[in-house]
């Protein structure tokens, strides 16, 4: 939808032309009389700039100081969330696109998620995360317009323990599992079902294997 005047009578939309980056926008509609014009424009991202001219029989008149923006990426939902390690994540929004160079996902302060990929048009795309853990704020750009998402990655899991025994003064306890980070900040807290057992947390936590 345009506004602006002098556009002439409903009478006058045949003669009316709109050009937006070098394509013409069709099917227009005269809303309202000399000031509000409608029309159909093909699909697309990034900011566009475009020239109006409106012709009858003694005089016409162009311009091509207005530009418009199509929609920023909204509603950015996390599909698959990544491992610890970095992984393939898979994302679901509006306002996409169907160009993948023209998309940039970061990460944080992590660094920007690689090889995008689009699975859906204008509403899916996957991408290769950076190594990393825990909840954090990213973005999305699309040709330039941007917008934010909250993620996180995938929760440690653990898959075995070394022994299920300790002695009573404590020892090692091995865990075996998946996305336990690289971190120095990985925290280990031991609980039990006795009802005098107090949680405790592992006082020495070493990762011997990073994210497992």
């Amino acid at each position: 939808t345009i506004l602006g005047s002098n556009f002439g009578p409903a009478t006058f939309v045949s003669t009316v032309s709109i050009s937006i980056g070098g394509v013409s926008c069709d099917d227009f509609i005269m809303v309202v009389p000399h000031s509000t014009l409608s029309c159909t424009y093909i699909a697309g991202t990034g900011t566009r700039s475009f020239s109006l001219s409106v012709a009858s029989s003694s005089s016409s008149s162009s311009s091509s100081v207005s530009s418009f923006s199509y929609l920023a990426p909204s509603d950015i939902v996390v599909i698959t969330r990544p491992s610890t390690s970095g992984s393939r994540m898979l994302l679901s929004g509006n306002n996409l696109g169907t160009n993948p160079a023209l998309i940039s996902i970061q990460m944080g302060t992590l660094g920007r998620c690689t090889d995008i990929e689009i699975t859906m048009p204008h509403s899916s795309v996957t991408c290769l995360a950076p190594a990393g853990y825990g909840s954090l704020e990213a973005s999305i750009s699309v040709d330039s317009i941007s917008s934010s998402f909250q993620m996180a990655y995938q929760p440690p899991s653990i898959t075995s323990l070394s022994y299920s025994h300790i002695p009573t003064l404590g020892g090692w306890l091995t865990i075996v599992g998946r996305n336990f980070s690289s971190s120095s900040e990985v925290q280990v807290t031991v609980v039990s079902d006795a009802y005098d057992w107090i949680p405790s947390s592992c006082f020495a936590a070493i990762n011997l294997f990073p994210h497992r």
